[in-house]
C-alpha cells in the first residue's frame, strides 16, 4: 500500500514537470518519504530536472551526485572552463545517463534529444557529446524494442565518426558496428531487407 502511494506521488511529479509546473513538482517532492536508495536517487534526479527546467544548472549539477551521477564526470564538465551555456549539452547528456540508471527510459530519451537540439540551435561543435547522445539513443531504442530507430541512430554514429581515428570516435564506431549487426540479427534478415529496400528507394 505504501509503495503504491509513493509510486503515485512520483507519477504526479513527472506529470508536473512535463506540464512545466516546476514549483508544484518541487513541492510534491517534499512530501515523499523515500524508503530506499533507489527512491533517494529518483528524488535527487527529479529535483535536478526541475532546476534544469529553470535553467539553474548550478543547482541541478549540485544534486546530480545524489542521483547516482559520477562526481568525476561532473568535475570533468566543470573543468572544461566553458560558459554554463556551453556546458548545458554535457549536463543534458549526463541527466540522460542518470535517467537510464533509474529506469526512466522515456525521460532519458528526452534528455538526449534536448542535448542534440541544444547543440543544433547554438551551432556548437562538440562532436564527442553529440556522438555519445546519438549512441545512447540507439541503445535506448534497442531496450524499448524500437529496432528500426536503433539502426538509424547507430548509422548516424558511423556518419558522425567518419574516418576519424581518435579514441572516442574509434570506440564509438566499434560499438555502433557491433550493435548494428546485433540489431539486424534481432530483427531478422527478411524484415531488415524490407527496411533497406525502402531506404534505397527514397
Amino acid at each position: 500500500m505504501v509503495e503504491n502511494i509513493t509510486n503515485t506521488q512520483f507519477h504526479r511529479v513527472h506529470l508536473f514537470i512535463g506540464e512545466g509546473q516546476v514549483d508544484e513538482a518541487l513541492a510534491a517532492l517534499e512530501q515523499i518519504q523515500p524508503a530506499n536508495q533507489k527512491e533517494l536517487h529518483e528524488i535527487a534526479y527529479l529535483r535536478a530536472w526541475c532546476y534544469s527546467e529553470r535553467n539553474n544548472w548550478e543547482e541541478a549539477a549540485r544534486l546530480l551526485p545524489d542521483a547516482g551521477a559520477s562526481e568525476e564526470v561532473l568535475s570533468d564538465i566543470e573543468a572544461l572552463g566553458q560558459t554554463e551555456r556551453r556546458r548545458r549539452a554535457h549536463y543534458q547528456l549526463l541527466m540522460g545517463h542518470v535517467a537510464v540508471q533509474i529506469g526512466h527510459y522515456e525521460e532519458a530519451m528526452r534528455h538526449y534529444r534536448r542535448c542534440i537540439k541544444f547543440l543544433d540551435e547554438r551551432r556548437m561543435n562538440i562532436p564527442d557529446v553529440r556522438i555519445k547522445a546519438v549512441q545512447a539513443m540507439g541503445t535506448l531504442s534497442v531496450l524499448t524494442g524500437f529496432y528500426d530507430m536503433a539502426l538509424v541512430h547507430y548509422e548516424e554514429v558511423l556518419q558522425l565518426c567518419g574516418d576519424n581515428q581518435e579514441h572516442i570516435m574509434a570506440s564509438a564506431m566499434r560499438i555502433a558496428k557491433k550493435e548494428i549487426s546485433r540489431v539486424r540479427w534481432s530483427m531478422g534478415g527478411r524484415h531488415y531487407n524490407c527496411i533497406s529496400s525502402v531506404r534505397s528507394s527514397t
